[in-house]
């Protein structure tokens, strides 16, 4: 392989943990907008609704917490360096 693929493997992949960590945070976007939308909940369907939202947060929160890891591939990968 030579550098100038290596360089856009590289950049590749610095592309597609952009894009993921725009997805991961748009989630997290949509599920807080649903809590704050259900509020204080009326019924059961709300209850259900409330929690579903609120664990799909949080594992939201944890995926994006992950993917800003320092241990990703990308800052140990030869030539690597954090945007």
């Amino acid at each position: 392989m030579t550098d100038s693929e290596k360089d856009r493997s590289i950049t590749d992949e610095r592309r597609h943990l952009r894009v993921r960590l725009a997805r991961i945070e748009a989630d997290l976007a949509y599920f807080q907008a649903r809590l704050e939308l259900i509020g204080e909940p009326t019924s059961a369907n709300q209850r259900a609704q409330r929690k579903l939202f609120k664990l799909l947060h949080e594992q939201m929160g944890t995926c994006l917490a992950d993917a800003k890891a320092p241990s990703n591939e990308l800052e140990t990968a030869p030539g690597g360096q954090a945007d």
